[in-house]
């Protein structure tokens, strides 16, 4: 489908003391010229968050209701350290924001902490409407956390299956403790989305970087299933420099008709003098295929 007109939203905090939340909508209009196309066209508050600490918040764009249009799902930090996850209900053709809707995700989390958001989307039932993939770190049990969720028609998060069975190894900074990446896509060739999970799993002084898969069974009761991991480098003792990126896609050609979707995936190591290694997967039930 080919797109002729576009609009975007920026999710930001404003005041000096960082306590509300705003979206701004602009408009993209490719009949313009270049250096003319983005046009403002509506901001609203998302939340008040209480807190002069709030410093995480994503956003992903998700038809979750079917109908060809993109919606919109807020996540960000609130005032005792948990996670809220708004949906709003907006004008499509003025961007106002008529209303919203919003859960609390207990995170247990003490002062200080900046939780990290991973944010994922796929159709995982076949029904024609996206389902929200949320990942965070819990800081109560050290447990890299996936959860996917459904949302109705009254715009309401309904959690559909968690897992969380992979440990995030414990550093000095706040920033330091969320190193992780997710990705959703159908790795195994079945027409279900899976999701592919890459940590950094504090192993001795080694601080292992890994990658797990999932499938997501739909079948009555949801649920996450782990398929297989692989050490996929170190980082090495040092305490900095743990960085990684995790996405997938058609990178890899079985033969002439047949293509495979691939794990891509890149960290800084620095126990080889801090250089950039980027590696490609191929993922099967248990295990890996490395290609490179």
């Amino acid at each position: 489908m080919m797109v002729k007109d576009a609009e975007f939203v920026l999710l930001h905090s404003t005041k000096s003391n960082n306590q509300t939340l705003v979206a701004d909508f602009f408009d993209y209009d490719l009949k313009v010229a270049v250096n003319a196309r983005i046009k403002t066209k509506n901001s609203s508050d998302v939340t008040t968050t209480g807190s002069s600490g709030m410093k995480s918040m994503d956003t992903i764009t998700l038809d979750f209701d079917g109908d060809k249009f993109d919606d919109i799902v807020y996540v960000n930090q609130n005032n005792n350290k948990g996670i809220t996850i708004t949906v709003p209900v907006f004008d499509r053709r003025t961007l106002i924001t008529n209303s919203s809707q919003s859960i609390i995700v207990s995170n247990a989390a003490s002062s200080g902490y900046v939780p990290r958001f991973r944010l994922g989307k796929a159709d995982f039932d076949l029904d024609g409407k996206d389902e929200l993939v949320f990942a965070f770190r819990n800081f109560a049990t050290e447990k890299a956390t996936i959860q996917i969720y459904k949302i109705g028609t009254n715009n309401i998060p309904v959690l559909q299956a968690e897992i969380a069975d992979v440990s995030f190894g414990f550093l000095g900074g706040s920033w330091e403790e969320d190193v992780y990446d997710i990705t959703v896509n159908d790795f195994d060739g079945d027409l279900v989305p899976d999701i592919a999970l890459a940590n950094m799993a504090n192993v001795g002084s080694n601080n292992d970087f890994k990658l797990y898969t999932y499938s997501v069974n739909t079948s009555e009761t949801w649920s996450i299933i782990a398929k297989g991991s692989v050490v996929i480098g170190s980082g090495g003792n040092i305490n900095n420099y743990k960085v990684m990126a995790l996405s997938s896609g058609l990178y890899t050609v079985r033969n002439k008709n047949q293509r495979q979707i691939s794990l891509a995936v890149a960290y800084i190591d620095p126990a080889d003098n801090l250089k950039v290694k980027r590696q490609l997967y191929v993922a099967s039930a248990p295990s890996f295929k490395d290609q490179g």
